[in-house]
């Protein structure tokens, strides 16, 4: 019986732990135009409709979105439980000022949940 109720009490704490936990699953789909410079000198690419502007998609630290997801370590499968948390910062304010010797002008700004 004490066994029955500390195996409840184990996974019942795993449960609260995982519903609690940040997820970093978010990311920013940026349309920007950048002077003088090719779209991968801020880590972008050409826009496929549009070659006069870049696209890049990043994070809330501003930096370039790597594997699926925004965390700090290996997430779990849903972008969960990263063990550094999220990349956190101002979106897209944080590359633009990052770069100021670009004059990166932002068009557009997408949010996307994974």
């Amino acid at each position: 019986m004490r066994a029955a109720i500390g195996s409840l009490l184990i996974l019942g704490v795993f449960f609260i732990r995982n519903a609690t936990s940040e997820c970093c699953n978010m990311h920013s789909q940026l349309l920007y135009s950048i002077q003088g410079e090719p779209c991968e000198a801020v880590g972008g690419q050409e826009d496929h409709l549009d070659p006069e502007l870049c696209t890049i998609c990043i994070c809330g630290d501003g930096k370039k979105v790597d594997g699926l997801y925004c965390g700090e370590g290996n997430c779990d499968d849903f972008g969960c439980n990263c063990p550094g948390g999220c990349r956190k910062g101002n979106w897209h304010y944080e590359i633009v000022e990052r770069n100021k010797q670009y004059n990166i002008s932002i068009v557009e700004v997408v949010r996307y949940l994974y």
